[in-house]
């Protein structure tokens, strides 16, 4: 009976051990999902923390309307996806990622202004635009954290490179959903609830989602791609 009770008492504590060591492993994998910050247009679900702060009054440039506007893409969703409705109120909110070095500063505009636009305000906590040591004619601070109230400004004063700055990106933000974002995109109506909607499924997944065309020479042209599987 004794050395019964003793094995009962060891595989006990060697289920208590590989418990510990499993939740150690999930902690870790989260760590290095952020460290390995995929390269754009990527969601990622992190554990919650803190609820978003509520927005202080804000300073707004003068012509802020006006920088934000842009050319709305005309509508080309599929019929199913312009049908589909989603309980915004079960969604997490939301942080946009944007590092960025010697970029356009008006592309930079549209881009916050879509994501502005074209993002309920309900699931979109900031849009933090990380200047990865941009030089003083391209880092245009000033101007872009006096654009909107949910837009956030941080400046490394090194260059760090994308993966890190999308990294350092992340460690400043406390929503539970990162999405990362490169400088010159327009998203489209309802950009994001598919995505949300795909991690509610399984939390721990990368989403990326089908990424249309702006043309170089005529960025203020959207053009959408054909259906595709694995690509984007």
């Amino acid at each position: 009976m004794a050395a019964t009770t003793q094995r009962f008492v060891l595989l006990i504590l060697a289920l208590v051990i590989f418990t510990a060591a499993l939740h150690f492993w999930r902690a870790t994998a989260m760590l290095q999902l952020q460290a390995a910050a995929p390269s754009r247009g990527t969601v990622l679900l992190l554990e919650p923390t803190q609820p978003v702060k509520k927005l202080e009054p804000f300073d707004v440039l003068p012509d802020a309307r006006q920088r934000l506007e842009f050319r709305m893409p005309q509508e080309g969703r599929p019929k199913e996806c312009i049908e589909r409705t989603y309980n915004l109120s079960k969604m997490p909110g939301v942080a946009v990622i944007i590092p960025y070095l010697h970029e356009s500063l008006e592309l930079m505009e549209h881009t916050v202004g879509s994501l502005i636009k074209n993002t309920d305000p309900s699931l979109l906590d900031e849009v933090l635009l990380v200047d990865d040591g941009n030089d003083a004619d391209h880092a245009f601070a000033s101007t872009l954290m006096r654009l909107h109230p949910k837009v956030k400004y941080h400046r490394n004063a090194e260059r760090q490179g994308l993966i890190k700055a999308k990294a350092t990106g992340a460690d400043l933000t406390k929503s539970p959903v990162i999405v990362f974002m490169e400088p010159h995109f327009i998203v489209n109506r309802f950009w994001l609830e598919p995505l949300l909607d795909r991690l509610a499924g399984a939390p721990k997944r990368i989403v990326v989602p089908v990424i249309d065309i702006l043309p170089e020479q005529t960025p203020d042209q959207y053009v959408y791609v054909e259906g595709m599987y694995g690509g984007f």
